[in-house]
């Protein structure tokens, strides 16, 4: 009985000592379930669809995308809150809009509540205007007209407080103008309502809408999806904004899934499915992952803190 008793004891311990590295070793063998915060049909979901579909073929299971938008983004950062923290349940949505939501927004977690496990592709930002307007058609006559009529212009933009809200502050505090800024649901919606004249500007990042013209881009560099679009550093404006779409996984995922999954969608956004996929879509391939898509999101967050400081945008009260 002793005898029994004692190898029955070494055998559980061997078991129990041995099961975190086979679970590491053996990951991922379920559904990953990756949540999408924001409307299907919008330009994250275009650009991660093939990259879903990489990770799949890449982690050999399947890898479901999960609806869930609302509240500028904020119903699918809770969502993946409440999931737990195994590796199974990411969340897809863009770096901008997390600074934005635990920055300005009353929420009780912070930008350290996740992990950036990887970005597949920065979207061309840039100032727009409807195509044929007959006030402006250049982007000098566009920042003349709008400093000779202050508050005259109306600016589309999704939701307050949100990605858009930040291009939009960064954009028309660096031009100097005074607009109305108009909230609507969805990103599509603010460019429809721009070729149909109902709103004079946006700063978007679908600039390849039918009836919408480009004026300058946001980011330091031009995009090479829009070669031919100057930037506003060209045009003399201090401007260097800019985001990326990716994967978050909650705090407490164990590290080494964190790599598994980082590994995968680096070779997932290499793909020339992917690749192709994002230029259709004008979307710019990068990837970066760990410290330095971290250091990136510091020094994005820093730039919104300095919009309150300066009280231009103001945040909810926590």
């Amino acid at each position: 009985m002793f005898w029994t008793r004692l190898c029955t004891l070494i055998c559980t311990a061997f078991f129990l000592l041995s099961a975190p590295a086979l679970a590491a070793g053996d990951f991922p063998t379920r559904t990953i379930n990756v949540i999408n915060a924001w409307l299907p049909g919008g330009i994250g979901e275009m650009a991660y669809r093939p990259v879903g579909d990489e990770l799949a073929k890449i982690l050999k299971t399947n890898v479901v995308l999960v609806p869930s938008a609302g509240a500028g983004g904020l119903m699918g950062v809770n969502k993946a809150l409440t999931s737990r923290p195994n590796g199974y349940n990411l969340l897809l949505t863009t770096d901008a809009s997390l600074i934005g939501l635990s920055t300005l927004r009353k929420v009780r977690w912070s930008m350290d509540d996740f992990i950036p496990v990887g970005s597949l592709g920065s979207p061309s930002v840039g100032l727009a205007i409807r195509k044929g307007d007959p006030r402006f058609s250049t982007f000098e006559e566009f920042v003349a007209y709008a400093k000779a009529h202050p508050g005259e212009l109306s600016a589309g933009q999704t939701g307050m407080l949100g990605t858009e809200h930040l291009n939009s502050a960064i954009v028309y505090t660096a031009l100097g103008i005074d607009v109305k800024l108009v909230p609507f649901d969805g990103t599509l919606a603010v460019v429809a309502a721009l070729s149909s004249g109902h709103v004079d500007c946006t700063v978007t990042s679908m600039l390849y809408y039918e009836g919408i013209q480009p004026l300058a881009g946001c980011a330091g560099e031009r995009y090479p999806t829009f070669p031919d679009m100057p930037t506003l550093k060209e045009k003399g404006y201090d401007v260097d904004w800019g985001y990326n779409w990716g994967l978050f996984a909650r705090k407490g995922t164990p590290p080494d899934q964190v790599k598994v999954l980082a590994d995968a969608m680096r070779q997932a956004v290499q793909s020339p499915a992917v690749l192709s996929n994002l230029d259709n879509v004008k979307m710019n391939p990068t990837f970066m992952q760990g410290e330095e898509w971290a250091t990136a999101i510091r020094e994005r967050s820093e730039k919104v803190k300095s919009l309150v400081a300066k009280g231009i945008i103001i945040p909810e009260k926590k």
